[in-house]
């Protein structure tokens, strides 16, 4: 019933900029608890040169308690300019509190490191 997707990725000032679009298709409201980035290895068939999973912390994002009950909403981070091994992606996860709806979104190294410039 909840679900999300990715709408771009765009770089610029030394920053990246990711939106994401997430939908509550249910009848009941979707209140966040958390939202983490964590890189992963995407093919752990390859020796991972490039360390363990890291968090990444946004520097800023839409303010965002509740996805309300039949509603789209979309979410704007940004961070420091980071860039992802090619084995690597970027995982969105968003928590719901006081319940175990959880959506996963894993955004592709190719879409970081590809990211549309803008001024």
């Amino acid at each position: 019933g909840v679900w999300g997707f990715l709408k771009g990725v765009y770089s610029g000032n030394n920053k990246i900029y990711i939106v994401i679009e997430s939908e509550n298709k249910t009848n009941i409201n979707y209140d966040l608890e958390t939202i983490t980035f964590i890189t992963k290895v995407v093919d752990k068939s390859e020796k991972d040169l490039q360390g363990e999973d890291k968090v990444l912390t946004p520097i800023w994002q839409t303010e965002l308690e509740t996805l309300s009950k039949k509603a789209k909403q979309k979410m704007i981070f940004v961070f420091d300019k980071f860039t992802l091994a090619e084995n690597k992606s970027l995982m969105f996860v968003m928590d719901e509190k006081e319940g175990e709806r959880t959506l996963q979104i894993p955004i592709s190294s190719k879409y970081v490191n590809g990211a549309e410039f803008i001024k």
